[in-house]
């Protein structure tokens, strides 16, 4: 009997299907075991305290946000030179936050919504006190310079993102 003729044998497909469900259950009683998720999150920063802080992204921020302080919370774009590994080499290049229009539109997932996260977008340095639109030359120039220049010849810039622990 030919290889084809087993494939289209019902009797083969069932042989198979039913091997392949034990195995399966077999695997999720012994070796399945627990299953560890790993949750992503996005740097915010606080205005008011100067500090960092992490957002789970499944949390769907828009900035600003409440801050831990009550202040505004913007997001932060963090890089290190050569690697993520060590949190003290961390530095803010890059704030972010939607101009109230386009966070209304994107909270509410209004028709426009993808037009005004483009156009509604304010960066600004890490020191928050003057908001471009990114779109513009000023806000080009508030991008390109928050990452130029940063590290040593040779370096690379890395952006890193927050570790949160599994719950």
């Amino acid at each position: 009997m030919s290889i084809r003729d087993q494939i289209q044998n019902p009797a083969v497909g069932i042989t198979v299907a039913v091997i392949g469900l034990a195995a399966a259950t077999l695997f999720t009683l012994i070796g399945g075991g627990e299953t560890i998720e790993v949750k992503k999150a996005i740097y915010f920063y606080d205005l008011d305290t100067k500090t960092l802080y992490g957002i789970a992204t499944t949390d769907h921020p828009v900035p600003p946000v409440v801050a831990p302080s009550g202040g505004e919370g913007v997001r932060a774009k963090v890089y290190s030179c050569g690697n993520c590994d060590d949190e003290s080499k961390y530095f803010v290049g890059l704030l972010e936050k939607y101009s109230d229009k386009a966070k209304k539109a994107i909270e509410e997932k209004s028709e426009n919504a993808d037009d005004l996260r483009s156009q509604g977008l304010l960066v600004s340095l890490p020191d928050g006190q003057k908001w471009e639109s990114a779109n513009d030359d000023e806000g080009s120039k508030i991008i390109v310079g928050s990452r130029r220049g940063k590290c040593p010849d040779g370096v690379k810039l890395i952006k890193c993102e927050p570790r949160l622990n599994p719950s």
